[in-house]
């Protein structure tokens, strides 16, 4: 405490209260000693060799034991620094340690010696503190240890001054007999140096060992320490030694997140280089309770029948870095100083039970094995603390102690303990964060069941089975050993069973998810395939899994039959009354596998056509119409497996062909037409015509069926190399008409057909090339019917000059009879000359115009008649000139010379006689 005297005064009382404690060890100031008398001198001789006498067995063991002992008595000072009070303490209460060539100094800033300090420290066995927990060395003890390296101790503490001196060879009193001696400086008055003037004298070789071990002691010093030190925060250390300078400073100080902070600072003077490191701990406490007594210690009555000896607290230290790692090192057991390396990656502080020279613990102490089992339940707190970090949750499985790398049967008994916890304690955390679960109730299933991004393919189960994602391969690997399993193949089939009876299930509504698709079906074909338990496969035979087209979801087990979509390379039609699997699953080849073992087969190609007749058969007069589609794509199939060598014409009259209004009609029955661009074709010769300028050429239009557009897109392609091409087959093979019939099909009388009929009257211009392009085909019929040969001659025609002209009077326009006709009428008037779209010669005649001058009386020779109808032309004309009279007469010699050549005269004069009653000039 702090006190009214004056420095002066203060020092004066220090220096007798020195005197005094001196005096009991049997020291005489030498100014004393020599003002005595001979006899006063043995008198105080006797005395003092008497207490000496009684001191001498406790100091020579004392000393005994400091030269024997392997303790590091850098330790030793630091837990009496710790013990120390730092209430008046500036700033951060540190210790320095300053090592030269012969000295040690060592200072710190405690409040200062008090007298109660000053009588233990000159003890033998006597301390100013009592055995409370917390303490962790004693003044009057671990002080003495300072005389391994030194053979004086100079100490200066507020008004103190003095020095302890011991050599090897003394009998040790010097140890415990405090001279004073005058201070050279100034200290702070709270503050403490100790300068140790290390042994110089002796063998050279145990001083230079000596020396190396003290700068061992202060080099291995770890900054970690001050974790579990309630008052140091800061270790200093210099070592000044062959013109090198190195200071390492070690602060200890509280982050925001409740962490502690151990910066290491190291400066090397002559290059100015500075060095800074630092590393974070997790400090978990935990206190121990039932503990037996540790029989090394002494305890006060009142704390034996308190039994504070029964309790204790269980430190442990997680090394991080900065950005919160784990750091796995092996780190040290601490009974407040370090005491070994056990093979753990976190640090261990507690009061256990050591030996002498603190170097390791008794580990058949009952009790060190209560403080080993706290240090179990003190790991799972931890465990749970990291678990409400962000990042350390997933990481902290990384500081779990390794059986192997442990140095003992005592602690590997700890790390079976740690185990044991861990498997018993929700630590885990699911895929979804939600609360913590045991390690043994979740899976790792990730890569298995993840995705490209490493989601989950299906929605987890309830409860969740998948371990958090942001677990590393490293923590996971550590789980395994703990329990964590991988995924089973029962709890991934029940994941799919899961989401198929889910309203939004991912399998049936991701169709487009390609990859969620195949590799759903590989795992289960792979399951299905490898495994030995038969019960395995019936849960995926349960499974709904098969899409059907009509949007229903099947199981292999199911009653119904199913089937592929495809058979013999092509898609099967739709309704059909097949159960078909949707056709874009069954074109996935993984899900395909997947159908096939589950026993999906493809129809037979004559099943389906027979099906296919049937269903023909069964709608044709059904009411309610059937989709276009469906007709369209049974059509095409009949066509892309129709064998020529099997399939005949005789097996199709029942198929039903719909129409351009979408009506459904057999071809055999009504007449059904291809449409195409041709203009001699139903399309272009029947469509309505709207003339704005010239009404004549308008058209009404005549109405034809003609087979729906969608039979004419995607057109398939010949199944094989004698086929016939789509549209040629249905032409051939179903009945489809290119050509409009001339004549009328069920008529009664046999008449010509109303196409016929519509195109002589409102298409006149296209008559005749119609008539050509139709008969190859059509004209038989009439070429064997008289009726219906008069009813065609009788059709006007459209004739050169407009003229509508009856079909059996008229000429064909060849060459040489336009030049005789021009040759008579020169251009006065027209001649009853077909219209014709394109010139004709006569070498056409054979291929083209043989039906019509055949059957229907068309004329095509410069004929009796022909002259005739030349003669009639000429009746037209309304006045004639002279040359116009000199080309009649001339008609007329010509025409009495074709009926001169006539073998029947009478017949022939009629004719003439009629013509000429019509045709005057």
């Amino acid at each position: 405490m702090e006190s009214d005297d004056t420095p002066q005064s203060e020092s004066d009382r220090a220096r007798d209260f020195i005197a005094k404690l001196s005096g009991k060890k049997g020291f005489v100031d030498k100014e004393y000693w020599d003002e005595l008398s001979e006899a006063g001198r043995d008198k105080f001789q006797n005395a003092i060799g008497s207490l000496q006498s009684t001191l001498e067995p406790a100091i020579k063991a004392l000393a005994q034991s400091l030269y024997s002992s392997t303790a590091r008595f850098v330790f030793e000072l630091l837990q009496n620094a710790e013990d120390n009070s730092f209430v008046y303490a500036e700033g951060r209460p540190y210790i320095s340690f300053h090592l030269s060539k012969d000295q040690l100094v060592i200072e710190c800033n405690e409040d200062g010696f008090t007298p109660a300090n000053l009588e233990a420290i000159c003890s033998i066995g006597q301390s100013s503190k009592l055995a409370t927990k917390g303490y962790i060395g004693e003044k009057g003890i671990g002080f003495k240890s300072v005389f391994m390296a030194a053979w004086k101790v100079h100490i200066q503490s507020g008004p103190y001054s003095f020095y302890f001196k011991h050599l090897p060879s003394d009998s040790g009193m010097g140890m415990v007999t405090p001279v004073w001696q005058e201070p050279t400086e100034e200290l702070p008055r709270h503050m403490t140096r100790m300068t140790l003037d290390l042994h110089t004298e002796g063998d050279p070789q145990s001083i230079l060992a000596q020396r190396h071990s003290i700068r061992q002691q202060l080099c291995k010093l770890n900054g970690n320490i001050l974790l579990f030190m309630k008052k140091l925060e800061e270790i200093r250390i210099i070592i000044d030694e062959n013109e090198s300078k190195t200071s390492t400073v070690f602060t200890k100080s509280e982050t925001d997140d409740g962490n502690t902070k151990i910066l290491r600072t190291v400066t090397q003077e002559d290059s100015d280089s500075l060095e800074s490191s630092s590393t974070l701990y997790h400090i978990t406490k935990h206190q121990v309770h039932d503990l037996a007594k540790n029989e090394n210690r002494t305890y006060s009555e009142e704390e034996d029948r308190l039994k504070e000896y029964s309790t204790a607290e269980v430190v442990l230290a997680f090394p991080l870095t900065p950005e919160h790692e784990p750091i796995i090192e092996s780190q040290e057991v601490f009974a407040y100083l370090p005491v070994q390396v056990a093979g753990f990656s976190f640090l261990i502080q507690s009061d256990f039970m050591t030996n002498a020279s603190r170097e390791g613990i008794f580990t058949t102490a009952a009790g060190n094995i209560g403080l080993r089992d706290g240090i179990a339940v003190a790991f799972i707190e931890a465990a749970l603390e990291f678990c409400n970090h962000e990042t350390l949750q997933y990481t902290w499985m990384k500081f779990l102690p390794n059986k192997n790398k442990v140095h003992s049967d005592f602690w590997s008994t700890l790390v079976t303990n740690i185990e044991t916890k861990v498997r018993e304690t929700p630590l885990i955390r699911p895929d979804s964060g939600g609360p913590l679960r045991l390690i043994t109730s979740l899976r790792n299933l990730r890569p298995a069941l993840a995705d490209e991004e490493n989601n989950l393919l299906l929605r987890d189960l309830t409860p969740e089975l998948s371990i958090s994602r942001h677990y590393e391969r490293s923590s996971l690997a550590i789980l395994y050993g703990l329990g964590l399993l991988t995924f089973q193949w029962q709890e991934f089939i029940r994941m799919v069973d899961q989401d198929l009876q889910s309203s939004d299930s991912w399998i049936k509504f991701r169709v487009s998810d390609g990859s969620l698709q195949t590799r759903v079906a590989n795992l289960l074909q792979d399951y299905y395939t490898n495994t030995k338990w038969s019960q395995t496969r019936s849960m995926i035979e349960r499974l709904p899994i098969i899409p059907l087209q009509d949007g229903r979801w099947l199981a292999a087990t199911s009653e119904e039959k199913v089937f592929f979509p495809d058979t013999a390379g092509l898609t099967v039609p739709e309704d059909l009354g097949f159960n078909l699997i949707e056709s874009s699953a069954a074109s996935q080849s993984e899900r395909r596998k997947l159908f096939e073992i589950l026993g999906i087969k493809s129809l037979n190609v004559s099943t389906v056509r027979e099906r296919i007749f049937q269903r023909h058969i069964e709608s044709y007069w059904q009411v309610g119409g059937r989709k276009i589609k469906f007709y369209e794509q049974q059509l095409k199939f009949l066509y892309s497996t129709h064998d020529n060598s099997i399939h005949g014409r005789d097996g199709y009259p029942k198929v039903i062909l719909i129409n351009d209004s979408g009506q459904r009609l057999r071809a055999p029955e009504c007449d059904v037409y291809l449409p195409d661009d041709n203009p001699l074709g139903p399309r272009e010769l029947l469509k309505p015509i709207v003339c704005n300028d010239d009404c004549s050429k308008e058209a009404p239009g005549f109405k034809v069926d003609f087979i729906h557009e969608m039979y004419l897109q995607d057109v398939p392609q010949p199944p094989q190399k004698n086929s016939l091409a789509w549209r040629d087959w249905l032409v051939q093979v179903m009945g489809v008409r290119r050509l409009l019939r001339l004549v009328n099909k069920y008529s009664s009388p046999t008449d010509l057909s109303q196409a016929c009929y519509y195109v002589a009257e409102h298409r006149p211009e296209k008559f005749l090339a119609f008539l050509v392009h139709h008969w190859p085909k059509e004209g038989f019929i009439i070429n064997f019917n008289t009726e219906l040969q008069q009813k065609l001659r009788k059709i006007k025609v459209l004739c050169q000059g407009g003229q509508m002209i009856e079909l059996e009077e008229t000429f064909l326009p060849y060459p040489d009879l336009l030049s005789l006709s021009e040759r008579f009428l020169a251009g006065k008037a027209d001649f009853q000359f077909l219209q014709l779209e394109q010139p004709i010669e006569r070498k056409d005649y054979a291929r083209d115009w043989t039906f019509l001058t055949g059957s229907l009386g068309i004329k095509s020779t410069d004929t009796l008649v022909f002259y005739l109808g030349i003669l009639f032309a000429f009746s037209t004309v309304k006045s004639l000139t002279e040359d116009d009279f000199r080309r009649v007469f001339e008609l007329y010699s010509v025409i009495y010379g074709k009926y001169l050549q006539l073998p029947f005269k009478d017949s022939s004069t009629q004719i003439i006689q009629s013509a000429m009653s019509h045709s005057h000039p």
